[in-house]
């Protein structure tokens, strides 16, 4: 699509802020650009996913306007194409997918059928509301840190101040306004705890979308176990326990060997398997040369009964 004359303000002010357009809003030295490049951060998917449809009004909206029941592998590719777009970009690749995503949400709106702890019974949902547009961005910068630590390596507090910094302006493209957004990574810790307390409940919409997303999404049934598994791993216990997924000592050892053999599973990829092709589009758009991998030391899992012997230990 071609950019229109006038941009929203909001947008305008953002884009007065770009140095260099072909970078888009962040480029190589971002934070963004370093520590999302790589496709095994997308594991933490499912997380992201399942903690935004847990969100009562975000469930309605995608369920009543969204092809995730005949078309889930499409909905999920368009999603993270926005957001490579965003995130790896020019200025007007980025600004050209804000646009999109705005006016698809523009004919998003409705009302809930039935109520729940935080919504009345015929309660208003739209989703270029600032409330529903935090919670989705929300998903996303929390989804990114777990991904990260999960199966990369663990990451600093700079790092996640950092990254926290940059993700909230991808939020602003979406539209979250400026002043949505909590102060700093800890204060949006806070605001995110609660909102897992006091807003969550998944639904039966949420319900059916989560079993459309594990089970029914095409090619992705062949990975219904592992994506199970990494969501049950992730998910906070109350919202796992309301959709229902499994737990218990076995998945968790097996999460755990999981998580570990990609971290070290990683030096072994070619790193044009391991980055995003949206990243490696970025760099030759930039003339920049491939880094080096991070985060290639050996992590050794805890033997059998090690840790109980540690607490024994003085």
């Amino acid at each position: 699509m071609a950019l229109p004359d006038r941009l929203p303000p909001d947008l305008e002010e953002l884009a007065r802020e770009v140095r260099d357009p072909k970078a888009g809003f962040f480029g190589p030295g971002s934070y963004l650009w370093r520590l999302l490049r790589e496709n095994t951060i997308q594991l933490a998917g499912p997380y992201a996913a399942l903690m935004q449809v847990a969100h009562p009004h975000v469930a309605q909206g995608v369920a009543e306007h969204s092809a995730y029941d005949t078309d889930p592998i499409g909905r999920l590719r368009r999603t993270f194409t926005a957001v490579h777009r965003i995130v790896f970009g020019s200025l007007d690749a980025a600004l050209e997918a804000a646009l999109q995503t705005r006016n698809i949400h523009k004919r998003v709106q409705g009302t809930l059928p039935t109520p729940t702890q935080a919504f009345e019974e015929g309660s208003r949902y739209h989703a270029n509301r600032a409330d529903l547009l935090l919670w989705v961005q929300a998903t996303l910068i929390e989804g990114a840190m777990l991904g990260h630590e999960r199966f990369v390596r663990p990451l600093s507090q700079d790092e996640r101040e950092g990254l926290y910094r940059e993700l909230t302006i991808c939020g602003r493209l979406f539209g979250v306004p400026k002043k949505s957004f909590p102060a700093d990574y800890a204060a949006f810790r806070i605001w995110y705890e609660r909102q897992i307390e006091e807003t969550l409940e998944v639904t039966p919409a949420g319900k059916d979308i989560a079993d459309n997303i594990i089970w029914n999404a095409g090619y992705y049934k062949v990975a219904a176990p592992l994506i199970i598994l990494s969501a049950s791993g992730m998910l906070p216990p109350r919202i796992r326990r309301q959709y229902g997924l499994p737990w218990n000592r076995l998945m968790e050892g097996a999460f755990e060997a999981f998580s570990l053999g990609v971290r070290q599973g990683r030096i072994a990829v070619p790193r044009f398997v391991l980055y995003r092709s949206a990243y490696l589009n970025g760099l030759r758009r930039m003339h920049e040369p491939l880094p080096p991998l991070s985060g290639v030391a050996p992590i050794r899992m805890p033997l059998p009964g090690e840790q109980y012997l540690q607490r024994l230990v003085p």
